[in-house]
């Protein structure tokens, strides 16, 4: 019986980001590799952090990491994990600023997106 996980994570191609981690805040890694989650990895995430706002945004950031080093995290290891705890207050909030920014419209595609609505009187 495999991991529960191994379905949210398939071998299916994804669009990677690659950020290199300064090198004055480098305990670990020194390139992370992030990608977008589906909507099941971020209910995924939701529940793991126990619907706190927070805690959901940290694993939602930690399940975003496919590559550390150009390697992909293996999640039965414990490789990510070590990594996520040895990592300093500061690279921590750059990740999670860099899923914010993967997983979050830019300011024009908002603004097209709320200049777009129509009002009207509807049965429904």
């Amino acid at each position: 019986m495999g991991n529960p996980l191994d379905s949210l994570f398939e071998k299916t191609p994804k669009t990677v980001h690659t950020y290199t981690i300064p090198e004055s805040l480098r305990n670990g890694a020194a390139k992370v590799g992030m990608c977008e989650l589906t909507a099941d990895q971020e209910l995924q995430a939701s529940r793991t952090g126990r619907f706190d706002l927070l805690k959901a945004q940290y694993e939602a950031t930690k399940l975003s990491i496919v590559l550390l080093d150009g390697k992909v995290v293996n999640r039965a290891e414990i490789e990510l994990d070590r990594f996520w705890e040895h990592a300093s207050p500061r690279v921590r909030s750059l990740l999670l600023q860099a899923y914010n920014r993967l997983s979050s419209p830019s300011a024009e595609e908002t603004e097209d997106f709320f200049d777009s609505v129509v009002t009207e009187l509807a049965k429904v």
